[in-house]
């Protein structure tokens, strides 16, 4: 059920935000115990400061959208937004910095061995990402599930690594369906996009007008 309210996040709901906070606090103490102490920073120090950020950055945006009557939103619904080439770029780059940072802080000073160089990556991704959705991309699931299936990996090396835990199974069987989920989210916000582009006018603002044209 947890995961289902969380899932309103995908639908631009605000609550899925909070929820998600509550998530994160009971994902780190698992891997606390597992001595994943990378998924334990990233949740507790990382995402859950990010899902702050979300909700003041959503509840902003949907303030401004009540000034504007053009966009096609339902009441508590958020605005989907597209990446551009030079985002691309910036967040790239931005997730290649991260990597190499959660690399030196899991191995020199937290002195992690398990599964390092994914919960590296998979940290990073998971600051990169809660940007993304803070920001209102649609693309932020796009990197959620390259996330999602890096944790799964991240997993299934730690149960090959330390024994067989029913822990990890149920760690597993999550990533399955964060997966899965990812998917439908992704689908969810592109049709949102397209519906706001399309209905709000967004699309035909960018559009070049000829004047003369529209006289005639």
């Amino acid at each position: 059920s947890l995961k289902k309210m969380v899932s309103k996040v995908e639908k631009g709901k605000l609550i899925g935000v909070y929820i998600g906070i509550l998530e994160c606090c009971l994902y780190a103490f698992i891997c606390f115990k597992t001595q994943l102490y990378g998924e334990v920073i990233k949740n507790l120090c990382i995402s859950v400061p990010l899902n702050i950020f979300t909700i003041t950055s959503w509840t902003l945006s949907m303030r401004k959208q009540k000034k504007e009557k053009y966009i096609d939103t339902k009441p508590n619904e958020i605005v989907i937004k597209k990446m551009k080439k030079k985002d691309y770029f910036g967040y790239g780059s931005l997730l290649v910095v991260f990597s190499g940072l959660a690399y030196l802080l899991l191995r020199f000073v937290l002195k992690q061995e398990n599964a390092l160089l994914l919960s590296s990556v998979a940290l990073a991704i998971s600051i990169v990402g809660k940007i993304l959705t803070a920001q209102r991309y649609m693309e932020s699931y796009v990197i959620f599930n390259v996330g999602s299936m890096i944790c799964l990996l991240m997993w299934v090396q730690t149960m090959l690594t330390t024994g067989f835990e029913i822990s990890d199974i149920t760690m597993i069987a999550y990533y399955l369906a964060c997966i899965s989920n990812d998917f439908y989210a992704y689908d969810l916000w592109k049709s949102m996009y397209r519906k706001v582009a399309v209905n709000g006018g967004v699309l035909l603002a960018m559009r070049k007008v000829k004047i003369k044209k529209i006289i005639k």
